[in-house]
């Protein structure tokens, strides 16, 4: 919630009516709920249930107040409407509305949405008496604030404190309303109490009220073999604990021994739930610049963990996903092997079957189609036949981000300075060979990880439909042609680099700060 900000409405159900009628000095009258008026002698409070006929007038007035961000589109905000876990009211006082609350019954307490006094009627407590109506009835509140960049925001967090509510330490971004919209990173503020369960409460918040649906992510990654796979990782711990992801399984393709421990050591360094992790499917070279490095300092489990094989993992994560988004960001070792493979205990289905069915696409960091450009991108030269398998039998739409988008995309700097080499990410940027003198590193698997939940957003461009088709060198060539399925990514012009690697850097201390909370 943001005061005077994002208004949304609808009739409040008749179980919302005689739960508010049961509040101790509270007088229900035709549907209106009066509460002593603070300082203002006989003076009341009416709580009035917003009639659908205000609906058009006020959307409109709310269209000219807020941005777009800060608000949901009509159609949807005429659709919760129906939504029986949301009510909303206007504030009235002496039969003129002086305001609205907009509330969201949760599992345990209620989210306040939406409070807002007009701009002609703030300074006079009416803010307050509302949120004591809110306080008598419900108990537990939630809201959301701004963080106090600006004297605004400052002052508007310190009337919550004084009115009861806790600031909660957690990084908490607000879901946006639309797909295509970017998350904005607020404040949960809760009363009588902290929260204990934060990151519940929020993941609640993404289900609940934003209705973001999360995307079901498999990340295949050579982490080891660069920082990038790192700060990829980091990227999509960070889109999970936010709710927009649902990380079903990351898989390893380098032939580094220590890998897949070094996986498990990131999510348990920062207190995360391990998902199910997969060795390479095939005998592969080894490249490692940070993962002994990682489990030696970090690795505080005292028992040897095994892996299965990555196309195992693959086959359930895949038959236990409604429509996953596959990022292999290293070589397609893992993938050409899933799509060689055939029905087991896990599925009858084949491989090729099994993505048909159960994988909206596949995005993959790899490929050079420049054509002045005669070198192998890495990932391609680390196994060209795989690459050709996967350009030529993928069931389903792939995307290609080309080392020529990602290479303007420096990251890591921040991580660096604030952290030196003191937990996993920081130490693989540290690690690599010529970070630290260029101040980070050029990020294509995160901005290919950024793609796979987000979309091109405001920062990438998808090519027409055609094929992409691996030579026996591994040049990879794009033509286009409308029975094709494959796309190219590019930037939508160069100054999108700093935005883009802004984002990713964000994400990162954002992930870190709040594991040096729980520490």
């Amino acid at each position: 919630m943001r005061a005077c900000s994002r208004p949304a409405w609808t009739t409040p159900g008749d179980t919302a009516v005689r739960q508010l009628a049961s509040v101790p000095h509270i007088i229900p009258k035709n549907n209106e709920f009066i509460v002593p008026f603070c300082g203002f002698g006989e003076k009341t409070m009416i709580l009035e249930k917003i009639d659908l006929a205000d609906f058009d007038a006020i959307y409109a007035e709310m269209e000219q107040n807020f941005v777009l961000e800060e608000r949901r589109d009509k159609a949807h905000a005429r659709a919760v409407l129906e939504d029986p876990n949301y009510t909303a009211f206007h504030l009235v006082k002496d039969g003129i509305r002086v305001g609205f609350v907009t509330i969201w019954q949760l599992e345990k307490m209620v989210f306040v949405e939406h409070l807002v006094v007009y701009a002609a009627h703030r300074n006079g407590g009416h803010g307050s008496v509302a949120l004591r109506l809110l306080q008598q009835r419900f108990g537990a509140l939630l809201l959301e604030v701004e963080h106090p960049d600006n004297e605004m925001a400052a002052r508007r967090i310190g009337f919550y404190e004084r009115n009861g509510f806790h600031k909660n330490k957690y990084p908490y971004v607000q879901p946006p309303y639309r797909k295509e919209g970017i998350g904005v990173p607020l404040i949960l503020m809760s009363y009588p109490v902290p929260l204990s369960n934060p990151e519940r409460v929020a993941k609640e918040l993404q289900d609940r009220v934003y209705r973001v649906p999360r995307v079901e992510m498999i990340l295949d990654t050579d982490f080891g073999s660069d920082c990038d796979d790192a700060m990829a990782l980091a990227y999509l711990v960070d889109a999970e604990r936010r709710g927009a992801v649902c990380l079903k399984a990351v898989t390893h393709s380098n032939g580094c021994a220590e890998g897949p421990d070094a996986i498990r050591v990131f999510f348990e360094d920062l207190g995360e739930p391990v998902p199910p992790i997969g060795r390479a499917a095939r005998e592969l070279r080894a490249y490692d610049h940070y993962c002994k490095q990682i489990v030696e300092r970090f690795d505080k489990s005292e028992k040897k963990h095994s892996y299965e094989d990555a196309v195992k993992v693959l086959r359930r994560a895949l038959c236990e996903s409604r429509r996953a988004v596959i990022c292999a960001v290293g070589a397609m070792t893992n993938i050409a092997a899933l799509l060689e493979s055939e029905g087991d205990e896990i599925s009858p289905l084949d491989g090729v079957s099994l993505l048909r069915e159960r994988c909206e696409r596949l995005v993959l960091m790899a490929g050079i189609f420049d054509p002045d450009v005669e070198r192998t991108e890495w990932n391609i030269h680390l196994d060209i036949p795989a690459a050709q398998t996967v350009a030529e039998r993928s069931p389903v739409p792939v995307v290609w981000l080309p080392s020529e988008t990602g290479a303007g995309i420096m990251t890591g700097g921040p991580i660096l300075q604030k952290y030196g080499d003191g937990n996993p990410l920081a130490l693989a940027f540290t690690l690599f060979p010529g970070v630290i003198q260029r101040g980070g590193r050029s990020s294509w698997d995160p901005a290919t990880v950024l793609y796979g939940f987000e979309g091109c957003g405001a920062f990438l461009a998808e090519s027409p439909c055609g094929t992409v088709t691996v030579n026996e060198q591994g040049k990879t060539v794009f033509s286009q042609n409308g029975a094709g399925n494959h796309r190219i990514l590019t930037l939508k012009g160069r100054d999108v680099e700093e935005a883009i690697a802004a984002r990713i850097d964000q994400c990162a201390a954002r992930l870190y700060a709040y594991r040096k909370e729980k520490i």
